[in-house]
């Protein structure tokens, strides 16, 4: 092993090389590959087959979720483009302080002419 290129685990206070450091979750100890997996049970999960990182379906259902829940808005004076929650009530630009800020039609220009056909309709 190169002197240079090896530290010092924290925990086991074995010489590794840099490829098998790593921080602890505290981010304040380097501690090595071995150790990280022994004290975090890595391992165990690794055996079993459960993985710590949501698959990417779960993935594309928590944004799809999360655009759902959420309006685009647009500010007219500097073009800012921006979101918000529905429950939140926006009176001005994040960015430039501008009052007027339009709400942005994310769908496609069918839906939008349907819309407005069933909303005239009424009257």
């Amino acid at each position: 092993m190169n002197i240079f290129k090896t530290y010092v685990c924290a925990q086991c206070r074995t010489k590794v090389p840099k490829e098998r450091i790593k921080f602890d979750l505290s981010g304040i100890d380097l501690v090595c590959d071995v150790c990280f997996a022994k004290k975090f049970g890595l391992e165990k999960q690794r055996r079993k087959g459960i993985s710590q990182t949501p698959s990417i379906i779960e993935e594309r259902r928590l944004l799809k979720r999360i655009q759902e829940d959420s309006i685009n808005y647009q500010c007219a004076q500097c073009k800012y483009k921006f979101s918000r929650k529905k429950s939140f009530r926006v009176s001005c630009c994040p960015y430039c302080s501008g009052s007027r800020v339009v709400e942005v039609f994310s769908g496609k220009a069918q839906e939008l002419l349907e819309s407005i056909d069933d909303e005239t309709s009424l009257y």
